[in-house]
């Protein structure tokens, strides 16, 4: 299975880490790290780094985007750049010693929905048996009908998309009819009017999604986990205990894990077992790194799949 990521919105993540982060009041942070990121850029971050191949196309913007560009070839990543005016947003994660994250988001370049064109070129012209990864946010200037329009006329020519995007209504990914979506919980209680509150609600809302012509979900329940709904069933598993050092591209690794694992030709059970894995392993990390394969199977040694 080919595997393209679009990323139309991308960022640089900014880590920055003190042992208290104390509001009103002047606050002295250590920059941790500065990655290129995005998130379907973390995606190919995370196949390639487990040996899968991948071409990762992007937006950039003029003012900062040769930096960026530059941070993802050094990585060894292949990409394929459009560029627009502008500049590439920023997202800061404060990191405190023994409080939960917190992350600071900017606006980015706007760009006309004329320049989709030259992204669908970026893309190439045959993309059958290709799974592409539309994942993150459309900047501004990309109405969801064109972004819709897009991404359809993607999957007339061969793609199986994957979609995780908040740029897009339940009811448009629906009309995509997508062969993967990946929401978070507080993604899939919005989409369909409900709370989860535990396993069996999460599973509830998993096949609720995938009844609206979805072929697979996959609901990522953070430290609790992730619940896979396909056409063989219904499964969950659980997240192996660790030390998480950020939980930034946790969910996008998440994602790499299941086109790993579906690429690899394994079953379903395993497929989920192997996403939870990814995402587990990426939270190990500090920064917006890629999950190691080393950690990806000690964990997955330490993650048990039942039926839901």
């Amino acid at each position: 299975m080919n595997v393209i990521t679009l990323t139309l919105n991308p960022a640089f993540d900014l880590h920055c880490y003190a042992d208290a982060f104390v509001p009103y009041h002047e606050n002295v942070f250590d920059i941790t790290a500065k990655d290129a990121g995005g998130k379907g850029i973390n995606v190919s971050r995370a196949l390639a780094k487990n040996g899968v191949k991948n071409l990762a196309v992007c937006v950039l913007g003029r003012e900062n985007g040769g930096e960026f560009l530059k941070s993802l070839e050094s990585e060894g990543l292949a990409v394929n750049a459009v560029y627009t005016e502008g500049r590439i947003r920023e997202n800061i994660t404060l990191h405190e010693k023994e409080r939960a994250e917190t992350r600071i988001s900017f606006k980015g370049f706007s760009m006309c929905e004329s320049a989709l064109a030259k992204v669908r070129e970026a893309m190439g012209t045959n993309l059958s048996g290709s799974a592409v990864v539309f994942a993150g946010s459309a900047p501004a200037g990309v109405s969801e009908s064109a972004l819709v329009a897009f991404l359809q006329d993607l999957k007339n020519a061969g793609a199986s998309l994957v979609i995780d995007s908040r740029s897009l209504s339940i009811a448009a990914i629906a009309a995509l009819r997508p062969m993967l979506i990946k929401p978070n919980k507080h993604e899939a209680e919005g989409a369909l009017g409900i709370k989860i509150v535990n396993i069996e609600d999460g599973a509830r809302a998993a096949k609720a999604l995938r009844e609206k012509g979805i072929e697979n979900v996959l609901l990522s329940l953070g430290a609790e986990g992730a619940i896979l709904s396909c056409p063989s069933g219904t499964y969950y598993a659980s997240a192996p205990e660790i030390e998480v050092l950020s939980t930034v591209g946790a969910g996008d690794s998440t994602l790499a894990g299941f086109l790993f694992a579906k690429a690899a030709g394994c079953k379903d059970e395993e497929i989920l077992a192997r996403a939870v894995a990814f995402g587990s392993a990426a939270c190990m990390l500090a920064g917006t790194a890629a999950p190691l394969t080393e950690d990806i199977e000690k964990l997955r040694k330490k993650i048990s799949v039942k039926t839901v």
